[in-house]
């Protein structure tokens, strides 16, 4: 009896060893030079899932966490930078660490594009996390795929900049007046894009031809985010006052206000 309760403590012991030993410690991944270990994963900036659902990334000043959406687990650091980048980065007075990176998988999954806090967009191969190459011809604090793949949008402050998705040449640029630092969005088709300004308006525009379309007025205080129905013929928008408001695209006036949250 004692012997079989002291094979059993023995295996527990083995099993208990090969699980720490196996466990992954991200303290370790993509560490500046003469770090010993990372300290927390840094601040959160963006989230998106891939499309097939099985990755969750997570923007960051220091590149883009992928986890497994169903386990939780960290899969991969996709830093965006080199060690010397991040070092110089962790030396850098808080006052100039004001962007907010961003994420985005292209539509067939297969490569996640990352703008960093240097604005330089990277993009990486999903499957082998392998760096594939840097973005030339501007620089950019938001970044997103149009639906069809085909274009990668940047936007640096009143800047946007249009690249081909496939050959990674800069294909245009749009200046935008009074842009909004927020954020911007593709209608479903891909032929439309919507931004904002400091002005609280929401501005759409031709993405073939760079031209303005329409305005939209209404918000009390500035666009922070923005969701096209499936369809495309309802826009949603959300300002800093905590407003939803819906548009009819196709009449460019606004539908209804959802609601006005309020805090006690």
């Amino acid at each position: 009896m004692k012997l079989i309760r002291l094979s059993i403590i023995t295996l527990l012991s083995v099993f208990i060893f090969i699980s720490v030993g196996d466990a992954v410690d991200v303290s370790q991944w993509s560490l500046p030079e003469n770090a010993v270990a990372r300290i927390g994963k840094g601040q959160i900036t963006d989230m998106t899932y891939s499309p097939d659902g099985k990755l969750l990334a997570v923007g960051t000043p220091i590149g883009a966490w992928l986890y497994d959406a169903q386990t939780g687990d960290e899969v991969a650091l996709l830093t965006g930078v080199t060690n010397t980048e991040l070092s110089n980065y962790l030396n850098l007075k808080h006052k100039q660490l004001n962007q907010r990176p961003s994420v985005a998988f292209s539509p067939d999954g297969k490569t996640i594009a990352i703008a960093g806090w240097d604005q330089k967009i990277r993009l990486w191969d999903v499957q082998t996390r392998k760096y594939k190459t840097t973005l030339i011809g501007g620089n950019a604090h938001t970044v997103r795929y149009s639906p069809d793949g085909n274009i990668i949008c940047g936007l640096s402050y009143r800047i946007m900049t249009f690249w081909d998705a496939k050959i990674h040449k800069q294909i245009k640029t749009l200046e935008l007046e009074k842009s909004s630092f927020a954020t911007f969005a593709f209608s479903p088709d891909g032929k439309t894009l919507v931004s904002a300004d400091r002005d609280n308006n929401i501005h759409l525009w031709d993405v073939q031809s760079g031209q303005q379309k329409s305005t939209l007025k209404g918000h009390r205080l500035e666009v922070k985010a923005f969701a096209f129905s499936p369809d495309g013929t309802v826009l949603a928008s959300g300002d800093w006052a905590d407003t939803i408001e819906l548009w009819d695209i196709k009449k460019e006036k606004r539908k209804k206000q959802l609601r006005v949250f309020t805090y006690n």
